[in-house]
């Protein structure tokens, strides 16, 4: 659910295989926070889980956060995250 407030469910459709793929979560300020998934990902449905936390396993605080996706280079998908506990 956006806003979210423990954690957040990714559920994403590829259409190719993704040789250098990547999900990550960024602050309102540009700031990587935490990168989900990294690497090879096979055509197909996926699911993944935030859970509200960054890299440094701490909370993130109440906010605006984006999730981008990528292959490589390419933008595959953007999405706000509104955090609120």
């Amino acid at each position: 659910p956006n806003p979210a407030t423990e954690h957040v469910t990714i559920d994403y459709n590829l259409q190719k295989k993704a040789n250098a793929f990547e999900v990550a979560i960024y602050s309102s300020l540009g700031q990587k926070v935490l990168s989900i998934a990294q690497g090879s990902q096979a055509p197909g449905s996926h699911r993944l889980e935030w859970n509200g936390r960054d890299a440094a396993a701490q909370m993130v605080g109440n906010g605006l956060y984006y999730m981008v996706m990528t292959n490589g280079s390419e933008l595959i998908a953007t999405e706000k995250i509104l955090m609120m506990r």
